[in-house]
């Protein structure tokens, strides 16, 4: 028994020790995933309450998640958790307009498929739908073509791809500053596409509530995905 409290404590020192170097070595770029959350935040307050808002609840605590995952070591958890936040973003945006397949899917009656959440046609991506709700004319090629990409990446890290899995560093968890790097970018994209797809569907709610800095942040990001014409 002793043995392996020792070896749980163990590694929980090193996760301290890891978690404790990532964060001392990293302040401005965990700062900036920290002020995403935090605007995050801000926009899940303006968007409607609705039963598939509990989706939204999901994205943010994955998104932590990861930053928290990356700082203890535990690089391929974090690209998990940071895959998990996109879709479930998708998701929500999806079960916001389609209540019907949001409550069989929360009673486990249909699952929700990649193909139908990126779907041009019937699903959020429909360039007309995305007009009328934006409330101007928008290209969001760019933007489905990014979601696609960070998509495809985070995946790698689920489905165990060689080259992203997390026993390369070795058979202990050690700190890496090139994963806590790539990690970072990663993330900072994932979380810039959520909030702009966020504030494309509920775009005349956010206007209404949000503080007139963070819509500079917001307008700022609409033009870095070349959404605005």
């Amino acid at each position: 028994m002793d043995t392996y409290c020792d070896a749980l404590n163990a590694v929980l020192e090193k996760l301290n020790c890891n978690f404790n170097k990532s964060n001392n070595e990293k302040v401005i770029l965990s700062n900036e995933i920290l002020n995403y959350l935090d605007l995050l935040g801000q926009v899940y307050n303006a968007t409607p309450n609705s039963p598939s808002k509990v989706v939204f609840d999901e994205v943010r605590s994955d998104l932590l998640s990861s930053l928290i995952f990356c700082f203890e070591g535990y690089y391929r958890h974090s690209n998990i958790c940071l895959r998990s936040s996109l879709e479930l973003t998708l998701s929500y945006l999806y079960y916001s307009d389609n209540l019907y397949d949001f409550i069989l899917w929360k009673n486990d009656c249909i699952d929700m498929t990649w193909t139908k959440l990126v779907d041009s046609e019937k699903g959020f991506f429909n360039p007309k739908f995305l007009n009328i709700v934006f409330g101007d004319e928008i290209d969001i090629k760019a933007c489905v073509e990014k979601v696609r990409q960070m998509y495809h990446l985070t995946s790698q890290y689920v489905h165990g791809k060689y080259e992203y899995m997390q026993q390369q560093l070795g058979d202990k968890i050690e700190y890496s500053e090139e994963l806590v790097d790539r990690y970072f970018t990663t993330a900072k994209t994932i979380a810039e596409l959520e909030i702009v797809l966020i504030y494309i569907r509920f775009h005349d709610e956010i206007i209404k509530t949000i503080d007139p800095e963070e819509k500079i942040i917001l307008d700022r990001l609409l033009n870095r995905y070349e959404v605005i014409k």
